[in-house]
């Protein structure tokens, strides 16, 4: 008994050390993601995840831009630049985490990493306010978060380069104070990072930073000298990634001072995303298409009028901390909160509070309602919650340890109920697999080895119906989308691509035609094709890849 008792203590005071502790937790936060990507199973589905995969296989291929599209009319799509390149109208954090999993064969093993990143920041950050094996507790809440699991980590767009970033941040303000080399190389790195992933939600969480340093460094007194190595440090990393910034927004818009999303909301989006900006007519109207182009750039002008009313002001209030708290929280993790007043004086409890109260303040100010704009915010919650449930510990009853136990109680109930919100998510994401871009894709791939599909919209698109996303080099794509726009603008971009088989795809809503293009000249010669249609065995053998999927992931599921 005292070897097994002398081994436990040794593996406990290994995982005490920081480096350690954040290891484990990025091993932990990439299995748990890995098994539930080969679980789930997910595609790509919204604009975002469309834009963000652009970039990955921008960078992917070696470059920060791909060359401007001859015919980019056809090729506009929501969170898309034509001109002056074709690139991501997206901040880049999240495309290079993608590029980074596709080089290592799937774009979502980039997610999954960045989850146990996430997991492993986390957990350094608490290292730096809290003792024990609290900040290794605190790191794997985090990297087993069903939502951030089932979501972010198996998905194509989220906030994990942002929380790693604002994670970094908060983890270097006690290092930095105390002089440590690696406490300025954190804050640099974090602070790019939140300004390469979201600079707006990125700045609104440095301010606490910046107040808690300044105050810090006013606190030390006279006699004692500033830590110059730590913020050399700390300044030397953040004017690289300043540098590297400004040289990526030249390579993507020509202006180092202009970003690919300033850019795409000046050309498409008529109404801006923070509430203190004013309305503007977009530098391009496109009429058929005009919504989709602008909707996930900026609110509708209907819903922004009414944002910047006292009323409204308050129901985007009400909205997004009924996201956040509904994303990340749910009543079973919000009750380890209750011991808060009983943590204030637990190291950097106070500066968390108001960090918190910062974003409180900032996040009515942009219009859009997301959860991954709280990932910003999520270390400071994080922070909370681990000394949160430290106090919850402290209860006992005769050396019971009620209070821990509580706290596993509280911990399994809540992933208990995250585990099937997400579910749902994922449910209704695959029951539309079957009148999904993929199933023409698979369907028009084995028709021939090269093909361009002309995409024409009944009244416009919105939503997330959009058809018209493709790989950044497209003549070594199999298969282009592009949109429909005249049929002399057609009959030119055909023309252009003479190795391709031609088919025209009519999208209503949901209703979907896919025929082969019935102009006769398109097709040089050849005789009119007939209409092209799934035959019965290949509509069942899709329909049993999706029941199949979702027996995987929801057992309970009958068909």
């Amino acid at each position: 008994m005292s070897r097994v008792g002398s081994a436990l203590d040794r593996i406990e005071s290994a995982l005490r050390r920081p480096a350690v502790a954040a290891a484990l937790v990025l091993a932990v936060g990439i299995a748990v993601a890995e098994e539930a990507r080969v679980r789930q199973n997910r595609f790509p589905s919204s604009h975002e995840d469309f834009s963000h995969l652009l970039a990955a296989d921008t960078f992917a291929r070696g470059r920060l831009a791909n060359p401007p599209l001859e015919h980019g009319v056809h090729f506009e799509s929501p969170l898309i630049l034509v001109r002056p390149h074709y690139v991501s109208a997206l901040p880049p954090a999240q495309g290079a985490l993608l590029a980074l999993g596709q080089r290592l064969g799937d774009p979502l093993h980039g997610s999954a990493l960045g989850l146990g990143l996430a997991g492993a920041a986390v957990t350094w950050m608490l290292a730096g306010w809290l003792p024990g094996l609290w900040p290794l507790f605190g790191g794997l809440v985090l990297a087993l978060h069903p939502r951030l699991v089932g979501i972010w980590g198996t998905g194509y767009s989220s906030g994990l380069p942002a929380l790693v970033g604002a994670a970094l941040l908060l983890g270097s303000l006690p290092r930095l104070l105390g002089d440590r080399v690696r406490g300025g190389v954190a804050l640099g790195v974090g602070a790019g990072l939140l300004a390469l992933s979201q600079p707006f939600h990125g700045l609104v969480a440095a301010l606490p930073a910046v107040g808690y340093l300044a105050l810090g460094l006013r606190r030390r007194g006279p006699g004692r000298r500033l830590p110059a190595r730590a913020l050399a440090a700390a300044a030397s990393t953040l004017a690289a990634l300043v540098a590297f910034h400004a040289y990526y927004d030249w390579r993507t818009t020509g202006d180092p001072f202009t970003t690919p999303w300033a850019l795409y909301r000046e050309t498409y989006a008529p109404t801006p995303e923070l509430l203190f900006l004013e309305e503007r007519a977009p530098a391009l109207a496109r009429p058929a298409f005009q919504e989709a182009l602008a909707g996930d750039a900026s609110p509708n002008a209907q819903s922004f009028s009414r944002r910047r009313t006292w009323e409204g002001f308050w129901e985007g209030v009400a909205a997004k901390l009924g996201l956040s708290w509904s994303f990340f929280l749910l009543p079973a993790f919000s009750a380890v909160f209750l011991a808060l007043p009983f943590a204030l004086r637990e190291p950097g409890v106070r500066f968390a509070l108001a960090a918190v109260a910062v974003y409180l303040l900032a996040l009515p100010l942009d219009a859009r309602d997301r959860a991954l704009h709280v990932a910003t915010y999520l270390p400071a919650f994080g922070l909370l919650f681990t000394a949160s449930a430290k106090r919850w510990t402290d209860l006992g009853l005769r050396r019971f340890p009620a209070g821990a136990l509580a706290v596993m109680a509280l911990l399994l109930l809540g992933w208990y109920q995250q585990h099937v919100a997400t579910s749902e998510v994922i449910d209704e994401r695959l029951l539309l697999d079957l009148e999904s871009r993929g199933k023409i894709t698979r369907m028009l791939q084995r028709r021939a080895d090269k093909g361009l599909v002309l995409v024409r919209t009944a009244g416009g698109q919105s939503g997330t119906a959009e058809w018209v996303y493709n790989e950044a080099d497209l003549d070594l794509a199999p298969l282009l989308f592009a949109r429909s726009i005249s049929p002399e603008a057609d009959e030119e971009l055909v023309l252009a691509h003479p190795e391709r088989k031609v088919w025209l795809l009519n999208s209503s809503g949901r209703r979907l035609a896919v025929v082969a293009h019935p102009e006769a000249r398109y097709w040089r010669g050849e005789p009119r094709p007939e209409p092209l249609e799934l035959s019965q065995e290949e509509e069942q053998r899709l329909r049993e890849e999706v029941e199949a999927r979702l027996r995987a992931r929801v057992p309970w599921l009958r068909f």
